[in-house]
């Protein structure tokens, strides 16, 4: 995974220095056009290995203090919280996201220098 991500972030590092070279602007340094970021979303967030871990510590920890008790309605409430949740962090990082893309895209000037 480490190498994956390495070489994730060389392309990103090469293709940001072939816009800054080629002064193209923001949006042709993307490297791959998206046209449906929904689904991309769901495809990414899916196979999302960090989730595994982290869900299963913080149920271990919730379960060892009692508070997450082993009955299969509270299993229900504590997977549909944990739902309602990632849906409203993912509905906060889409809008925070596509605010600062936009104010990045109307601000480039200041960026150039």
């Amino acid at each position: 995974m480490e190498w994956i991500t390495i070489l994730i972030i060389l392309i990103l590092a090469v293709y940001s220095f072939i816009a800054a070279y080629k002064n193209t602007g923001f949006t042709s340094a993307m490297p791959a056009d998206i046209n449906f970021p929904f689904w991309s979303g769901i495809t990414i967030s899916a196979i999302d290995p960090m989730k595994i871990p982290f869900w299963f510590l913080w149920s271990s920890f919730l379960l060892g203090k009692k508070i997450l008790i082993p009955e299969s309605s509270f299993y229900n409430y504590y997977t549909a919280g944990i739902g309602v949740g990632s849906l409203l962090g993912f509905i906060i990082f889409i809008y925070g996201g596509d605010y600062f893309i936009s104010s990045i895209k109307s601000n480039q000037y200041i960026i150039k220098g």
